[in-house]
């Protein structure tokens, strides 16, 4: 994953979004401190990342989940699980 300042993302923007779709995430930082502020990504990337519901549907009166931000997986490693 590269890093790029946002100036100089914006002089590159084609070049940013090429590199996402070939599947290159790029973070975006600002200032002297070069905080990052965003992430480019590829759309086929960004649609498999669907919130989780914290509600378990029929099932929510036995239990409670909590999903964390940093835990992801897609519905179909949970349903080989």
């Amino acid at each position: 994953m590269k890093q790029l300042e946002l100036s100089e993302a914006k002089a590159k923007f084609s070049s940013v979004v090429q590199d996402a779709q070939n599947g290159e995430e790029t973070v975006l930082t600002k200032g002297h401190s070069h905080k990052p502020v965003a992430v480019v990504i590829s759309y086929e990337s960004w649609k498999g990342k669907k919130p989780r519901s914290e509600q378990l549907g029929s099932l929510k009166q036995l239990g409670h989940v909590v999903f964390t931000d940093d835990w992801y997986v897609t519905d179909e490693e949970l349903i080989s699980l």
